[in-house]
């Protein structure tokens, strides 16, 4: 089986209106990106590239988002050096003039890093590891889309997938027994999500966005990449040798096309009902006055019966994605490597 990528790729069409939309004005807006990037890092030599994250690298932004940038420098550069320095204030810039607000202060991208960091083995199976390490190198592998030389980001997102594989490759691809090649790249995805839903469960901060922001977020786009990437890690398993080189050429895709890819692979015709989902959130979620009231809502207490809050109708509708996914789960997993689901699951 080849690695070759899908040629009928899934993307927005009339019938989900607000991710067309959303899906357009980020594409323009990461062309714009790049070429004031391409300006304003013209002649310096110290960043290897830039890749978008978040909601435009999803291409799921809005004029109300905010850019949030993995700045990956040269590995003889250090993140502390007045060049370092130089560099990310070279990017802010490049954001100013697309119009952008720039990363949150103290924030997962508000440090730039490099592909030494991004892919050092010695780091694997750490317990504490730099959590905001941790985290730049799973949005490497979960919604990171280049943003300035794209040759160069493919090769640090190849490096950072061949870090997770180390010395369970090979044979390990064939193999019925023992550790799955994926397994440690699974745990680490697991980890990540179920780290920042217990944060978010408890980030009442105001200045972050609202409780109800947060928690839409997570239960929806946060979702989507996770649940997009962890099944097509468990699809692959059905290409043999072919499986790192399969996902390799998915890695491009946005979570939802990962997310259509997969449903396709399967046979599965429940996508368009996931679709149909992620427009309503993406719709509200452009909404100004919409993203107000939600920041602004209560936090559902343990008596609220009624349902009146906004953001007990976020959560709500939020369970109606979780259904669809667990749904299709539970119809399709028999189908992947046992190790893989088990470590899904377990």
């Amino acid at each position: 089986m080849s690695g070759q990528a899908d040629t009928n790729v899934w993307s927005p069409t009339d019938a989900t209106p607000a991710l067309a939309e959303a899906w357009r004005w980020s594409n323009t807006q990461l062309d714009r990106l790049a070429e004031s990037l391409n300006n304003r890092l013209d002649g310096v030599d110290t960043v290897r590239c830039v890749a978008a994250c978040g909601s435009l690298g999803r291409l799921e932004a809005s004029s109300h988002s905010d850019a949030d940038l993995l700045v990956v420098l040269q590995d003889d550069v250090s993140c502390d050096e007045s060049q370092a320095r130089d560099a990310s204030d070279r990017v802010a810039q490049a954001v100013r003039d697309v119009g952008f607000e720039a990363s949150k202060p103290g924030g997962v991208f508000a440090q730039p890093t490099s592909l030494a960091a991004l892919a050092d083995p010695k780091t694997r199976g750490l317990v504490a590891d730099d959590p905001v390490l941790f985290a730049q190198r799973l949005h490497v592998l979960l919604d990171a889309r280049s943003a300035y030389r794209p040759d160069a980001f493919e090769a640090v997102r190849e490096s950072v997938l061949d870090r997770t594989i180390g010395p369970f490759g090979g044979a390990g691809w064939r193999n019925t027994t023992g550790i799955h090649p994926w397994e440690y790249l699974l745990n680490d995805l697991r980890r990540h999500r179920a780290a920042g839903l217990a944060w978010r469960q408890w980030d009442f901060d105001p200045q972050r966005g609202g409780w109800g922001t947060r928690q839409a977020k997570m239960r929806h786009s946060r979702l989507i990449e996770y649940v997009a990437l962890t099944w097509l890690l468990a699809e692959s398993t059905l290409h043999g040798d072919d499986a790192r080189a399969w996902v390799t050429q998915r890695l491009r895709l946005t979570p939802m096309q990962r997310l259509a890819a997969v449903y396709d692979a399967r046979g599965d015709e429940g996508f368009e009902q996931v679709a149909v989902c992620m427009e309503r959130f993406v719709r509200a979620m452009a909404d100004p006055r919409f993203r107000d009231e939600l920041a602004e809502s209560p936090v559902p207490a343990g008596d609220d019966a009624t349902g009146s809050s906004l953001t007990t109708v976020s959560l709500q509708h939020a369970e109606g994605l979780s259904s669809l996914l667990t749904e299709f789960l539970l119809r399709h997993a028999g189908a992947w490597d046992a190790r893989v689901v088990a470590t899904m699951v377990l």
